[in-house]
């Protein structure tokens, strides 16, 4: 009997210590930390996707730097863009939107010949919102004047930003008398900096809109042309029509494209957007505030 007692309880051993090592074996496994990467992002200048309030009121508007938003994923993502207020600026004094920038090429073009086109290493960024647009016009040193051509659904107008005393002009219509741009209605305001232009004026709603860009000057880049009293070197748009000429068969379309949230980003794409912010007439005015944009997923 004691034998039978002694060979169970071996048996019962035997038993729990098999257990025991399967336990061990399945516990035993390795733990590494995994750190997971948001698939879109914002790129920002300066890495900072803030922009400063200072000093304004109702009726302003703050357009922020250019943004860029890329999908790093395999796949499609859905997202959403958020601005959150600085503490200081109350709920419903800034409506914020969001808008898709256009960019178009400039090429090099002889003055009044179709002929010898270059693609420069310039552009012209259109940035239409609702009831505005914002024309950010990257030129190089040599031009001494910008000049943006813009269609209306009566007549195209012409704005001008001359390097010489540094200041915005219109021709509206386009050949008509050249006027001090601050006594155009629909020009807003205009500023230059680092052979940058950047100027904004009301869109027309309801109208097909569109825009050519010329810079005039005698530029060393654009090809070795024989240059003439009346035959001046010059940056434009597209291809095709002189300068004078330049009907709106050659000009660009302007597309107003609102990011309304939440929006599908396609697989390993980008597009750059700005975020326009409209003082509203609940405010009494901000002097100073910050707005900070992010990119954030959309969870199922």
């Amino acid at each position: 009997m004691n034998k039978k007692f002694l060979m169970f309880g071996i048996l019962g051993l035997f038993a729990v210590v098999m257990v025991s090592a399967g336990l061990v074996t399945y516990y035993g496994s390795i733990q590494q930390e995994v750190n997971v990467d948001q698939a879109v992002i914002l790129e920002c200048p300066l890495n900072s996707c803030s922009e400063g309030i200072v000093d304004m009121y109702s009726g302003d508007t703050l357009l922020s730097k250019v943004y860029t938003i890329i999908n790093r994923a395999g796949s499609s993502r859905d997202v959403e863009l958020e601005s959150t207020l600085s503490v200081g600026i109350e709920p419903g004094e800034v409506i914020t939107s969001y808008y898709k920038v256009q960019d178009f090429d400039l090429y090099g073009q002889h003055y009044g010949n179709n002929l010898d086109l270059e693609l420069s290493e310039y552009d012209v960024k259109i940035i239409p919102s609702t009831y505005e647009v914002t024309y950010i016009v990257d030129f190089p040193e040599d031009a001494t004047e910008v000049d943006v051509e813009i269609s209306t659904e009566n007549e195209n107008y012409h704005v001008k930003y001359k390097g010489s005393d540094n200041s915005f002009y219109v021709h509206s219509p386009s050949l008509g008398p050249e006027i001090d741009a601050e006594t155009f209605e629909d020009f807003k305001e205009g500023s230059y900096a680092d052979n940058v232009v950047t100027f904004t004026v009301e869109r027309e709603v309801g109208y097909e809109q569109t825009f050519a860009v010329h810079l005039m000057g005698t530029f060393s880049d654009i090809g070795d042309f024989s240059v003439s009293s009346f035959m001046t070197p010059a940056f434009k748009t597209g291809e095709g029509g002189t300068y004078r000429n330049s009907g709106t068969a050659y000009h660009e379309i302007i597309d107003v494209n609102e990011l309304v949230s939440p929006f599908t980003m396609l697989a390993d794409s980008n597009f750059n957007f700005i975020v326009v912010n409209k003082i509203s007439e609940l405010s009494d005015g901000i002097n100073n505030g910050i707005i900070t944009t992010n990119v954030v997923p959309v969870l199922a």
